[in-house]
């Protein structure tokens, strides 16, 4: 067996049975990796499938430790709750870690979200604002356009008319 299925067998028999999300949780691996883990498992006879993504430990699960004590080569007797327990430790900070920075971007998206529409007001005003001003110019061309203009001789005539 492998340290990881050793970490994921022994925390399946503290806790007597354990959910596919318990041991994303536990041990911050994806659960594609742990379904492929849990299958072995099985495979071994270790666990047992309850229902869909709860897994329990198959027969006497402290016997099973024992069981599996004897397979660890020299290397792996070293492993022992120490490990396991700063392997909690890392995984709990990293998740902590995680989740700060997740919140921390959340945060920040929600602030540009804000912004970003506050712009967006302001913008469709300024364009309400420019479509007026360029109605009334257009009224305003129109309207000289159509009034009647003095030439310049009638302006001419108007300057040398004598009174009567």
């Amino acid at each position: 067996m492998t340290k990881t299925q050793m970490l994921i067998y022994e925390f399946i028999c503290e806790h007597k049975q354990a959910t596919l999300d318990e041991l994303e949780k536990e041990t911050g691996k994806k659960k594609n990796h742990l379904s492929n883990i849990l299958h072995r498992l099985i495979e071994l006879g270790k666990i047992t499938r309850v229902d869909m993504g709860t897994y329990k430990v198959e027969g006497d699960g402290i016997n099973g430790l024992s069981d599996l004590s004897s397979e660890k080569s020299s290397d792996e007797t070293t492993w022992d709750s120490d490990a396991h327990n700063e392997q909690n430790q890392y995984t709990s900070e990293f998740a902590t870690r995680y989740m700060e920075k997740l919140e921390s971007d959340i945060e920040k998206l929600e602030t540009d979200k804000k912004y970003l529409k506050e712009r967006i007001e302001n913008l469709e005003k300024m364009l309400d604002q420019e479509q007026q001003l360029h109605l009334i110019t257009k009224n305003e061309i129109l309207h000289l356009e159509k009034s009647p203009r003095p030439g310049v001789i009638s302006w001419l005539s108007g300057l040398f008319k004598t009174p009567t």
